[in-house]
């Protein structure tokens, strides 16, 4: 997953893990199967950790699960993979979440030999899953920062947006859109609606993940292909070219080209 700053990829992995962990639906799908869950945090600490897993169980109405394990990194992943190895083998974890990818990897970012050994040392975690977590750049935000061995190596690439136009503080909207795809169920878009509830002193009490479609929220809308907006308009029925023009606000040269 990578994304602007404070744009749900860290609240969204914790949700995935909790899933995996209870084996219960918490965003919008059943797990295949349930797993202990290891979160390798460069980017926090426990308490941070542990205060949005604990909202999110209770958004969701699950036991706060006991095969989640923390660990704290101060060092680069291929440092310390020896360790996180032996983790992954006594707790009998095969979901591993990477926050964040950018010091996981250390210095030089943008070098492609420091992405391949932060994934050369991933690979050794055998019979895992890895869930990384990625920043973009600010001067091109369509791709993870750094080395584009980032999208090369890794199998199925997220970008993840938030909704601009969303003036709910209590709500954040989310879309992840498919940018890679080297195997698996072809689904190109997906939203969600992450609802947090504090309490009267600011401490978060719940979070709660729907799913949204993205076509229902407008700065999305505007951005998808003509067709899938087409699509998505039809959806309510037939309309005439006129009124998919007043619809969707675009010529209709571009209209009927679509159609």
């Amino acid at each position: 997953l990578f994304g602007d700053g404070e744009s749900g990829k860290s609240t969204l992995s914790e949700a995935i893990g909790l899933s995996v962990a209870t084996g219960q639906r918490v965003i919008g799908y059943d797990p295949a199967y349930s797993t202990g869950v290891l979160y390798l945090d460069w980017e926090t600490e426990a308490e941070t950790h542990r205060e949005i897993l604990a909202a999110l169980a209770r958004g969701h109405g699950v036991t706060m699960p006991e095969n989640v394990w923390y660990r704290r990194m101060h060092t680069t992943l291929a440092a310390g993979i020896g360790a996180i190895r032996q983790e992954v083998a006594v707790h009998n974890t095969h979901l591993v979440i990477v926050d964040s990818i950018g010091l996981a990897g250390g210095d030089e970012p943008e070098r492609a030999g420091t992405k391949i050994a932060m994934f050369n040392a991933l690979r050794t975690l055998q019979e895992c899953t890895v869930l990384a977590i990625d920043h973009v750049a600010h001067a091109d935000k369509s791709r993870p920062y750094g080395s584009v061995y980032t999208r090369n190596i890794a199998r199925v690439v997220w970008g993840v947006t938030k909704d601009q136009d969303n003036t709910d503080e209590d709500t954040l909207r989310i879309a992840l859109r498919r940018e890679k795809l080297n195997r698996g169920k072809s689904v190109t878009r997906q939203g969600f609606a992450i609802e947090f509830e504090n309490d009267e002193e600011g401490s978060m009490q719940s979070i709660h993940l729907t799913k949204a479609d993205p076509m229902d929220i407008p700065s999305f809308e505007k951005k998808a292909p003509l067709y899938t907006r087409l699509l998505h308009a039809l959806k309510g029925g037939a309309m005439t070219v006129a009124e998919l023009k007043g619809e969707l606000d675009v010529p209709e040269s571009s209209l009927r080209m679509a159609l």
